[in-house]
């Protein structure tokens, strides 16, 4: 591509060079809860790197960064360069060679630099051998701070893990999380911040009502920031769509699939089955496919942030490895939209259990397994035990009344594993009192995370 052409494509991408502004269209209408922490990547040398599903807003939050820049930082809007890989001749050109096409156009050079310059690369995972291309930037120790984004979680994990070790930050950017979407939409119930387990907690229940009505809409239209007050139909028709997108762009263009429908129907089988064990033997026989090609389609949507299979904890990790997973979805959305309107009802206890997955999936590094599920020959299945400073047992109970056999196989595991303290997370009960604490599920999700 001739320098003229890149020079026009480089000033399309940043009209910020002309006006002095972000315009609004590129900004999100309500903070994120992570932008903070963005913040504060400014000022370290690493490259910052966010990666997380398609749509979820990972764009947005850069282009908050640069707003961010001008508006708080008074950068001038001039030393800021952002590029997006869905533009095919910025993939076809070397990311040096585009730094230094702007390098000319800000009249300055690399040896010289009279002050930082700022470089934001959204769906990085499109340029080829895009992190050995960001390290030479990196290697050149100058004045200048990366931000990345991707969604192909394999392409930006993996990809960037071989190249970046010790010189990258990673940030999983998730659809809305129960707390932003209630900030967001619900006055009433707005939070001015996260609870703690020593907050007054029982302040809360006679808001119950209200707050469980908030998760159930949580349950069905899921936290992707375009569905934000849509009807149930608009949402449902976005989440097809966005479904559509990420098996499109993210699995059969960059596996090279040449069953496209395949693919849909696996995804349309296992939508269903959220929160359950899934049995790749019986998926592969329901749909006439190899047990090896339903296995391969299931990474492949791993990848692709669509879903995660979910291991039983073990303390020998090959045990672990032989048992059946638990399939969980990234957003409730994919699995309502996928649900026939008369049946929501009864998928709602399948949906808490995954709302309570995704708050802790979106705390966790990109780099540690934390999230398992409890399984025993001596009692049933728990429905996750998660690894941090403090270790939790949790079972989720969606109904209307807790009795004493609910608090059964999360006590006896806790008695097996003293490690892990033992929790039910409830419809409505809050009770810390007993051998069992228990939570409602809209306050376990307002918590925040246990350091």
């Amino acid at each position: 591509m001739h320098k003229t052409d890149n020079q026009v494509i480089l000033y399309e991408q940043n009209p910020w060079w002309r006006s002095g502004k972000v315009e609004k269209p590129f900004l999100g209408d309500f903070k994120r809860e992570i932008f903070d922490d963005l913040v504060k990547e400014l000022s370290r040398k690493e490259v910052t790197i966010l990666f997380g599903p398609r749509r979820s807003g990972k764009t947005t939050l850069l282009y908050e960064l640069v707003n961010y820049l001008i508006e708080k930082k008074n950068i001038d809007s001039k030393r800021i360069l952002f590029l997006n890989f869905d533009n095919f001749w910025l993939r076809k050109a070397l990311l040096r060679d585009s730094l230094n096409i702007f390098l000319e156009i800000l009249g300055e050079s690399l040896v010289d630099l009279s002050a930082p310059i700022y470089i934001f690369l959204d769906e990085i995972h499109l340029l080829p051998k895009w992190s050995s291309q960001v390290k030479e930037i990196f290697d050149l120790k100058k004045n200048i701070k990366i931000y990345v984004s991707g969604s192909s979680g394999y392409k930006i994990i993996k990809g960037g893990g071989e190249s970046l070790i010790g010189r990258s930050n990673y940030f999983r950017i998730m659809p809305f999380s129960f707390f932003e979407r209630v900030n967001a939409l619900n006055p009433r119930l707005r939070l001015p911040s996260r609870l703690n387990f020593d907050n007054h907690l029982q302040e809360f229940l006679p808001m119950t009502n209200e707050y469980n009505k908030a998760l159930r809409d949580y349950f069905f239209f899921g936290g992707f920031p375009e569905v934000l007050n849509k009807s149930r139909e608009e949402v449902f028709e976005i989440i097809k769509t966005y479904k559509s997108l990420i098996l499109q762009r993210d699995i059969l263009e960059m596996k090279k699939i040449t069953e496209p429908m395949i693919l849909s129907d696996l995804f349309a089988l296992i939508a269903d089955r959220v929160s359950s064990k899934i049995s790749i033997t019986n998926l592969a026989s329901d749909l006439g496919i190899k047990f090896d090609t339903a296995r391969k389609y299931l990474t492949y949507m791993e990848e692709a942030n669509l879903i995660r299979l979910v291991k039983p904890f073990s303390h020998k990790k090959t045990r672990s490895l032989r048992k059946e997973r638990k399939l969980y979805l990234i957003d409730n959305a994919f699995s309502a939209a996928n649900i026939l309107s008369f049946d929501l009802e009864k998928a709602i206890p399948s949906l808490a259990e995954n709302s309570v997955f995704i708050e802790r999936f979106g705390k966790i590094s990109p780099f540690d397994e934390e999230i398992y599920y409890g399984a025993s020959k001596n009692f049933s299945e728990i429905d996750f035990v998660f690894l941090e400073k403090k270790n939790w047992a949790v079972e989720v109970k969606w109904q209307e009344r807790i009795n004493s056999e609910d608090e059964k196989y999360v006590w006896e595991f806790s008695k097996m594993n003293p490690k892990f303290k033992p929790l039910l997370v409830t419809e409505k009960d809050l009770d810390f009192s007993s051998k069992v604490p228990k939570i409602p599920l809209f306050l376990y999700l307002l918590l925040k995370k246990e350091e």
